[in-house]
């Protein structure tokens, strides 16, 4: 009897499966999801008359540390700044993430963008999202219709959700033992590589070339992470680790230090922290792109007292 009940509860789950797969459209990918959802946003960036525009591309570290795009750009409003801003993040983001919405970026031609510092050396093993088939049978079943999703969550929240659940970091403290140590370096050895030579290093070294080339300025910004969360990194890509600071230049670098109650887990930033990560990043940009204008000002009007002279 008892195992004529498991082969049931076997056929019943096999049954449920094969539904799943009979609904699920292969036409619809989550790629596909994440660039329609994404250059809608670009769309509404393009035709935005704010004076200066700025794009934000990262994982979710970036969404937790930034307000969204229209409380960024009140923080701007009370700064005597006319800024439209516009992040993208994709979890665990790699550049090739984004590479479908590079030409769009350079079509608008922002004023500036900044990139997560880990988008110049990611490379995200391709093995990392063996969940995709679990999640992707189950969210089939409970939705009902069938499209994809990249990581369970529709775009919206994938975008914009923050339910940071901790009360304070949730990780082991700066002198954790080797045994925890080696287990989180083993995690992140799991997800990938960070190379500064790899195809997704070389892709993001030469957008910011083209961008420069088009007077786009695209600048590196690293992110808070608890003393932890660094020493794993560390550990785990010690060679990346000793090379980042001459291989990335004029990064972006928030002055405060963030203590461990100000993170929900090891590296996402809580709601109070999100604030005050994002009033420095907004005036930062402020100064940014205020300092840049006088320049090119001077710049037209001297061009212009050439063209008469001669």
């Amino acid at each position: 009897m008892h195992l004529e009940c498991w082969f049931w509860a076997g056929v019943f789950f096999s049954a449920l499966i094969v539904i799943a797969f009979l609904k699920l459209d292969p036409s619809v990918t989550p790629t596909d999801e994440f660039v329609v959802f994404n250059g809608a946003r670009l769309d509404v960036l393009d035709e935005h008359p704010a004076r200066y525009k700025v794009v934000l591309l990262g994982d979710s570290r970036l969404k937790y540390a930034t307000l969204s795009d229209d409380d960024l750009g009140r923080l701007a409003a009370d700064l005597n700044a006319d800024i439209a801003f516009l992040r993208i993040v994709q979890n665990q983001a790699q550049f090739d993430d984004f590479v479908s919405f590079l030409d769009r970026i350079l079509a608008i031609e922002p004023d500036l963008v900044l990139l997560q510092e880990s988008l110049f050396s990611r490379q995200r093993d391709e093995d990392v999202d063996l969940r995709t088939l679990q999640k992707m049978v189950i969210w089939s079943l409970v939705d009902g219709r069938g499209t994809w999703n990249p990581h369970g969550v529709n775009q919206a929240e994938l975008q914009f959700a923050t339910p940071c659940l901790g009360s304070g970091a949730q990780s082991p403290a700066a002198d954790m033992n080797p045994a925890q140590l080696h287990a989180f370096v083993e995690e992140v050895h799991d997800r990938g590589t960070r190379e500064w030579d790899g195809p997704n290093a070389l892709a993001a070294r030469a957008f910011v070339e083209v961008a420069g080339q088009r007077g786009i300025r695209v600048l590196p910004l690293e992110l808070p992470a608890t003393d932890a969360y660094s020493r794993i990194l560390e550990t785990a890509f010690a060679d990346h680790a000793e090379t980042a600071g001459t291989t990335l230049r004029a990064t972006w670098k928030c002055p405060r230090r963030f203590q461990p109650e100000d993170y929900c887990d090891l590296m996402h930033l809580d709601a109070d922290a999100r604030t005050m990560f994002s009033e420095w990043l907004t005036r930062r940009a402020v100064d940014q792109l205020q300092a840049v204008e006088p320049r090119a000002r001077m710049a037209s009007v001297n061009d212009a007292e050439g063209h008469r002279r001669d």
